[in-house]
């Protein structure tokens, strides 16, 4: 019995293939009934006690060897049948792993950028209105920080995580382009992107290979020319 062949192409290639030779077979099977079914009246003719000629009994003489060949052509027809319907078994497992791949792919995708933004929020939290003072001037194990390097900083947070929405009130319109533009700012961000962000521009592609900190954060951002 034909086996399908192993690392031959790709399941659809030989899916393609499969339908060639199952049509050639099929075309080749239909003859065969045809000559069979000639030669079949040929045998009625002759059991009549008609005169057959040399032609017709050559051709009646090889009734046997037709029979045995359509009977081969229709085994084949069903293993290539039973080898299409195994290679599209294979097709749709292969594309249901597929989907599931890329939906993998996506979902860390997705997962990795949560991550950050989480991070960010974390920075966020580091510099709540208790600790400023330590980060201001070095002390408390907090790195030191200029006012203008914390400034720059909360607004880097304020453009990029839910502190911008806190303070925004009125309409709820005007809450939904702010939810918005900090979801614009935060894909930037997590995409590493080059964009400035606002006002600020950020370098090195953001400093947040790892954990994003007060003092990564202090390195990369400053405020585009013309733009304080």
């Amino acid at each position: 019995m034909p086996s399908a062949a192993k690392g031959g192409g790709s399941a659809a290639e030989n899916g393609d293939t499969m339908t060639v030779v199952m049509s050639v077979v099929e075309k080749k099977a239909r003859n065969l009934e045809k000559k069979r079914a000639r030669q079949l009246e040929l045998k009625q003719k002759s059991d009549e006690g008609a005169e057959l000629d040399k032609d017709q009994k050559e051709a009646l003489d090889r009734l046997v060897v037709t029979e045995a060949l359509l009977g081969f052509a229709k085994d084949l027809q069903k293993q290539f049948a039973q080898m299409q319907q195994e290679i599209q078994r294979q097709s749709k497992k292969k594309a249901h792993q597929d989907r599931q791949a890329v939906e993998a792919a996506i979902q860390e995708s997705e997962q990795q950028a949560l991550e950050q933004i989480f991070r960010l929020q974390a920075v966020l939290d580091q510099l709540g209105e208790e600790n400023r003072v330590y980060f201001l001037n070095g002390t408390s194990g907090a790195v030191l920080v200029s006012q203008e390097q914390l400034e720059q900083i909360d607004k880097f947070l304020e453009l990029t995580t839910s502190a911008s929405l806190v303070n925004t009130t009125g309409a709820d319109v005007k809450y939904s382009e702010t939810v918005a533009k900090v979801c614009e700012h935060a894909h930037l961000y997590v995409r590493r992107s080059t964009k400035s962000i606002g006002q600020l521009r950020m370098t090195c592609k953001h400093t947040h290979a790892q954990q994003p900190t007060v003092t990564t954060l202090t390195h990369s951002l400053h405020f585009r020319q013309g733009d304080a």
